[in-house]
Order: C-alpha cells, then structure tokens, then sequence
C-alpha cells in the first residue's frame, strides 16, 4: 500500500512500524484511538421511541451526536449543513480531498465545509444558482431530502408514488424513495414536500436508504481508479476485480451487480465481450474477487485469474482459439459450448486435422468440465474431477490428470493427448478411439455393441465390459493389444481374464517382477500388497512455526517395490495435485513441471529412500499460513493400482494436520549504500516534535511490516542505542512530524499488528558510525517480537581545495589548469 493509503488507515487510530537488516527504522506517531461509542446513551431518548433504532445505529458509529446537555433531540428540525455532514458519512466520503464547490456562504474552515463539498464534488447537490449559496444554515425541507437520497444511493423510480402533492421537479425523486420503502409519505396520499425534517426522520431515511441493495445490470465503459464508468451512470466501488489494470478485459463487458449506496458491492454475473489476440491476450485478474453467480466468456485469447466462480464459467463460440485460467475456483461447471463441428473420417488414431480452442488451466479447481465443442484441448496442471463429453464431440484431446471422463451418445469418439485417468465411462458410443499417452485405471463399456480401439501407449488397468460380451469384438484388434490391458472383468465383477500376466512377453510387473519379463514373480501372481507410509514430516498435530521467509516443506516417506504416485488433496482454496516416483521428473510431464515452477512449488523424489520432498513456496505458503489450521490428505498408489489411503471418504489414516503460523518481518527500501552527508540539525522539542520540517529535495527510505499470521494487538517500535547525531522523522496522522529516535513509533497503549509502509526521512549531524538495535515490542507482556540491528555511517560534505602551485596558463583571459 502506498503512504497515502497507510496515512488514512492510520487515521482510524492505528500506526506500523518498521526495519530490517543493515537498515534503519522508523514511523509515524498516531493520534489515540477515539473513545467507542459502545456505551452511549441520549436522556430524551427511550427504546419507546420510534426512531430509537435508526438514532443508535448512526450514533454508535460515530455518525450523528447529541448536544452537550446529553440529549439527542429527536424531533428538532435539522439544517442543511446537518443533513449533509450526516449524509455524507453515511455514504463513506471522502471528506477531505475535495474540490471547492465555490459557495460564496460556506468557508473552508467551516465545520460543515468537507461534508458539502464531497456531496458537491459527487453531484448530489448543487445549491442555489441565483446567488451561488448552499444556505447550511437553513432548515431542510422533505423534498430536497428527498432529492439528496435519492441522488446520492442512486435509487430511480420505475412508477409514480401514490402522492397527490408532489412538485414535478421533485415527483421522480420522492418516487425512488416509496418504491425503495425509504418513505411512506405522511399520508398514504400526501408526501409534504414543503415540511421540514427532524433529527429523528433523518436518522430513520438515511438508515433505510443504506440497507436497500439493488441488482443493476450494465455495460462497463470505463474505469477510472474506484470509479465504473457504465451504461447505467457511474459507481463506485472497492471490489479488486474493477480497477485500471482490468479496463481492457471489462471494456463492453456486461455486468449483473447488487448496488448500495452508489457503490458495487457484488457481482451476480459477469459477462466478458472484448477479445485479445495471440501477441496479446486479453488478462482479467480478479485478484481474489468472487463472482456469485456464472461468468460468460463470449471473447477468445482470454486469460483469467484469481477469481472464484459459485456457479458456471461458459466459453461461448466466442472462444475458438484460446483460454486460459490462473487460480481460477469454479464451484460449478466449466462449459464449453458448441461450436463449428468437424467431422472425424475414421477411427484410425489419426489426429483430426480441425483445430478447437486451447483450454489452457494451471492451479484451477472445477467441478466438472462440459465439453460440447468438437476438437477442444483441454490442458491441466491439477487433477481434473470429471470431464463430459458431449454427444456431438468427434475428437477431444486431454493433458491432464483426470478421475472420470463421461461419454454419452457419441457415434464415433477420439480421445487424445497425454494423460492419467482414473475412469473411462462409455454409456452409448458405438466407436471409441483412445489414444492416450498414459495409464486408464479403468475403462467401463456399458454397450456391449460398442467397438473400442487402443492406442499403442494406452495403458489399461482394468477393462469392465457387460456380461457375456465377447471381447473380441468390443476390443478392436485384441490380440495385438491385450498386453495393454492388465485385467479384464464383466460388469458382475467376475474376472474374464487378464492378458497381462500370462507369462509371455506382453507381461505387466507382478510382486517382484518388471515390465516384459514374463509377468512378473515366478508364479505369475499379480501384486496385491498395498503401498506403506512409512513416515511424514511435520509429524501431523505439530504446531509449525516458520520464518517470514520460510517456506512449507511437507516430506513424505513410502514403501513399495512398484511405487508410482503420490496424491495431495487438502483443505485450502487451491486445486489437489498428483506427484510422482521419479527423480527425472516428479512432476509427470514438462509441461505439468513447468506449472509447478510457475508457482514457486518444487518437487523432489529420492528413489533410493522413496521420499518426496515437496517445497511449497512463498506463494503456497502464504495461502497455508493465512488458513491457519490445514489438512492435507493423502493417497500412495503403486503401478498395480494398490493404495494407501482414499479420497473419498478420507480417514483418519490418511488425514495430516498443522497449526501453521508466520512470523512478522519489518524491512526497510532505499537505504543508502554509500555513507550519508551531515547537515544542521532539525529543531525539535523535548518531546521529540518536529517545529518545522520540509521534505524537498529529500530522499526518504521506505519503511515496511509483514505481520505474517500471528494476531498481536498490542505493538509499538523502540529504537535503541541511537543517540542525539541521528534523527529518524516520520509524520503523524495530523501531519505533525517527530523525532522516532526520542519518541518511538506507535501510541504508548500499542497499536494492532498490520501490513503496511511508510516514509521516514534520516538526518544526520554528527560524523560517525550509528549503530542501534530496532524492536518491535508486545506491548501487553513486554517482551519482544522481532528485532535488528542498524548501522549507519555518516561523513562531512566534500570540500574542493584550490591547489595554488599547480600550474596554469590564461587562455582569453580565463585561468585553466595544465
């Protein structure tokens, strides 16, 4: 966060501190937090009162106040000059950068100034053009309430109220309120426009006015810092998904949004209509925004990232050549909708030449993907829970670790590409092609008419086909590819046969035994002894405590002659992900290496202890330390399909868990490298304030706290053994500045724990080396959290001495040196 973010976050009562190897530190002093409107009570007011609710909501959050007689005065009538401070706080404005409004009766260093000028800067009010005055000191009357409301949370009326007294210029405004249920008018017939508003009514219209939230559906146009720039007018919003970075994904993007107050509080849907190129996608970056609907992709060479989806993400046809997804969390489907078909001529394992869109996932979570578009390929570095396969889809291409692929209704299918897959389930396709580089766990024919064709590196574990099938005549060619295939079993569960492990040369490993050795063991027994966890660490229950910096290692010891994977699942926001028993390429492919890297993950496999070791990150690490408590689940299997542990249920057994916490850090940018020049002393009290003080010309460095996870309430920073040829100045939140060297940083009752960063200007007036200690105290115990020493050189300026013997000639009447 820059320091004018850190400066307004201090000024709700907290400050941070700061520093870190061979630097200094220092910080701003804040103001004491302002007394909790918890305990307040108004003698005129009772819960009798109809307006007691909406008097307290506003009063405890420091929105309205009573009078010094410790009354509230509910039925006094309020002023401009009130309505506007009152309304202003309740739509959170900024009350201090603001533009003047140039009203000839309201001076800057009015009490009311901020609060008119906000709403002014907002549009909201316009005062009166006759004489260019906003008259604070008048009362306000229902009907320019009415305007300022409706205004300023954006309500709009669909209908007319069922008032009989409106003013036309009012009648829309006073309308927006009755249909938001903000009025109900005096009567059931009159509004009274012209009659003035209490304390009380006030409180009541601005608390109904903040509760109604409205769905608004619109076209974005722009963005412009926290300002939507849309079809429907202008809101603003804090949702990090809308910001300036993200102008080109949003641009003619249509957008479902629940507003309040002006504002953008959530997405319902979000529809993306602007599309990139190859050179240059377009990339939107949630940055951890949800979307609590569906989102649509209707533009191709799209790249999402951190966003989560609670319904589905649709491709339409839009998407022909590329999408890509980074952190991408859809709690529904993936669909990719129909588009241009192409015809497959055979099934003859030949690619089709038809190209389809690239769905390129990394670190993605999905409930299932809809394949409805012929020739897609779908890429993943995570395991990917189930794919569907749609009746028209003649060829699909999967690289990615998958646990069911369905198919439904398809006459002729291809499945290509470089995968794992747990399930194969063919419900009516009367051809399939697979075609995969890789291992099928088990490949489930329900239609017994149905002709199936391997792939020459199409692994099968099991084959289930219906009963009293012929295999022959389901199986394409069985005779040449049956060593592929380990078991074969009927749809009861009976065991047909299984061509692996007859003793000949197509042989699969038994106990003991290795690929085409005839089988494996001598006695041709199929290996039946399930992998063995021999160790893990951290040893589950342990309390993990890391550096800042550490990252989380998770190591996990097996046991088995034919060991082959290792699958992680857990309890974090993030996709699970499979691992393997090779020290070559742990990761199965390059490509799933590359993703893993991309992370910051690295993975390591002994083959001589059979121990993965796998480095989380900085990235990972930090998701495992904000979630706090983690579970991660694990599965070993081995090459005949044996396990330790299931997914689904998880056990006891197989459950590891961590109280993980990070330690802060405090860390300092832009110190000097070389030693600094001394100057005069900057005047300050005994209280270590700062009389005047002028940054120009002045480099500050840049101080920054990393709080990890660990929730201390309570901190200030002390700097130790600095002494008075040093100052380290920093600013308050009144812009007052101060000596942190005398004074310290934070209040003395501490401040809470926060990330954050701030300038802080060194001056040195003395030559010498500085060397101190920077401690980041708990203020509830005294003891110290973190600490570092500084070290500081300081020097005079350089003086340049005119030699006077060195030798010199006078050329045009100017002195120049040999």
């Amino acid at each position: 966060m820059n320091s004018k973010n850190l400066n307004k976050y201090f000024k709700a009562g907290v400050a941070a501190a700061v520093v870190v190897s061979s630097g200094v530190v220092a910080a701003p002093i804040v103001s004491h937090a302002e007394e909790t409107q918890a305990t307040i009570s108004f003698t005129d007011l009772t819960t009798k009162n109809q307006y007691y609710n909406d008097i307290m909501n506003l009063a405890q959050r420091g929105i309205i106040k009573g009078f010094p007689d410790n009354t509230f005065g509910t039925y006094k009538e309020i002023t401009r000059g009130q309505a506007a401070k009152i309304l202003a706080k309740v739509l959170e404005l900024d009350t201090e950068n603001v533009t003047d409004p140039g009203f000839v009766d309201v001076k800057k260093d009015n009490e009311y100034y901020g609060a008119i000028a906000a709403l002014h800067n907002a549009g909201i009010i316009n005062g009166y053009s006759t004489d260019n005055t906003f008259r604070m000191g008048e009362l306000i009357t229902r009907n320019h309430m009415a305007k300022m409301l409706a205004i300023g949370f954006g309500f709009e009326a669909k209908s007319t109220a069922p008032f009989t007294d409106m003013h036309d210029y009012y009648k829309d405004f006073i309308s927006a309120l009755y249909e938001n249920g903000v009025t109900t008018g005096r009567t059931s017939t009159t509004f009274d426009g012209l009659s003035h508003v209490t304390r009380g009514q006030m409180a009541a219209f601005a608390v109904r006015a903040e509760k109604i939230k409205k769905e608004v559906t619109f076209t974005v146009t722009d963005i412009e810092a926290t300002k939507i720039v849309t079809s429907e007018g202008e809101f603003k919003t804090s949702l990090p998904i809308f910001n300036e970075q993200n102008a080109a994904a949003l641009e003619g993007a249509e957008v479902k949004a629940v507003i309040s107050k002006g504002e953008v509080k959530s997405i319902k849907t979000l529809t993306l209509n602007n599309s990139g190129s190859e050179e240059n996608p377009i990339v939107l970056d949630g940055k951890n925004s949800v979307i609590d609907g569906s989102l649509t992709v209707n533009a191709d060479f799209t790249s999402l990232k951190n966003i989560t989806v609670n319904q589905d993400v649709i491709l339409t046809s839009a998407v022909s050549n590329s999408f890509d997804a980074n952190g991408l969390d859809i709690k529904g489907e993936l669909v990719i909708s129909e588009g241009a078909q192409a015809q497959l001529a055979s099934l003859n394992m030949v690619a089709s030449s038809a190209n389809g869109p690239k769905i390129n996932l990394t670190n993605s979570a999905v409930k299932a993907i809809n394949a409805k578009r012929d020739n897609v390929v779908i890429t993943s570095n995570s395991k990917l829970t189930e794919v569907k396969v749609a009746a028209n889809v003649k060829s699909i291409e999967m690289n990615a670790n998958v646990g069911t692929i369905s198919v439904s209704g398809s006459e002729a299918l291809q499945i290509i590409g470089s995968a794992s897959i747990d399930n194969v389930n063919v419900q009516q396709a009367t051809q399939l092609a697979l075609d995969v580089t890789g291992s099928v766990k088990q490949l489930e024919i329900v239609n017994a008419n149905a002709k199936v064709s391997l792939g020459e590196n199409a692994k099968v574990e099991k084959l289930v086909v219906p009963t009293d099938s012929n295999i022959s005549t389901i199986i394409n060619d069985y005779e040449t590819v049956k060593g592929n295939i380990e078991q074969v079993i009927d749809n009861s569960g009976t065991v047909i046969e299984s061509p692996g492990n007859d003793g000949g040369n197509t042989g699969t490993p038994g106990n003991g035994g290795t690929p085409g050795n005839g089988g494996g063991n001598n006695s041709g027994e199929q290996d039946a002894i399930k992998p063995e966890l021999v160790s893990i660490s951290p040893v589950s229950g342990t309390d993990v405590e890391l550096a800042h910096d550490e990252t989380f290692k998770l190591v996990v010891k097996a046991k088995d002659e034919n060991l082959r994977e290792l699958e992680v699942d857990h309890n974090l926001a993030l996709p699970e992900f499979s691992v393997y028993a090779s020290e070559e390429n742990p990761y199965g492919t390059d490509e799933l290496k590359a993703a893993f890297e991309a992370q910051g993950v690295k993975v390591t496999y002994k083959a001589e202890t059979q121990t993965w070791t796998i480095d989380f990150g900085a990235v990972v690490t930090d998701a495992i330390a904000k979630k706090g408590t983690v579970k991660f689940f694990l599965v070993i299997r081995d090459e005949a399909g044996n396990q330790f542990g299931n997914m689904d249920p998880t056990t006891a057994e197989n459950t590891f868990t961590y109280n993980v916490t990070k330690a802060p850090k405090i860390s300092i940018s832009g110190l000097p490298t070389e030693a600094v020049t001394t100057e005069g002393k900057i005047t300050e009290d005994a209280n270590g304030r700062i009389t005047e003080f002028n940054t120009d010309n002045r480099a500050p460095i840049m101080v920054s706290l990393k709080k990890g996870n660990l929730n201390y309430t309570k901190v200030r920073v002390v700097v130790e053994g600095l002494n008075d040829g040093i100052q380290l100045i920093a600013q308050d939140t009144t812009g007052a500045w101060y000596n942190i060297v005398k004074t310290g940083w934070g209040p003395v009752q501490g401040f809470p724990l926060i990330d954050a960063e701030t300038p802080v200007y060194v001056v040195v007036n003395q030559v010498g080396l500085y060397e101190g200690a920077i401690k980041l105290i708990n203020v509830e115990n005294g003891s110290v959290i973190t600490s570092t020493n500084t070290q500081i050189q300081a020097e005079d300026p350089v003086s340049t001495t005119l030699n006077l013997n060195q030798d010199f000639i006078i050329e045009n009447g100017v002195a120049k040196f040999n």
